[in-house]
């Protein structure tokens, strides 16, 4: 499993643990509510700079596969 991966799956389930958490408060505590928002949204803010670090690692070995006019190698 590549280091990305793994770490997107650290993440998810990170992400989805706060999601059970959020949803089993049975009434409404502000600091607990908030604390748990704001652990929410640093996960996933570290979920989409994985991904697109993913997206751009394929732009990139895409661009590698490139000819200078821009047809891909091996076509």
């Amino acid at each position: 499993m590549n280091p990305i991966s793994s770490d997107r799956q650290r993440l998810e389930s990170k992400i989805t643990f706060l999601q059970k958490q959020l949803d089993s408060l049975e009434h409404y505590l502000p600091e607990t509510y908030q604390f748990l928002m704001e652990q929410m949204d640093t996960q996933q803010v570290l979920l989409k700079r994985l991904e697109v670090q993913d997206h751009f690692a394929v732009i990139d070995s895409s661009e590698g596969a490139m000819s200078p006019c821009g047809a891909l190698q091996g076509i």
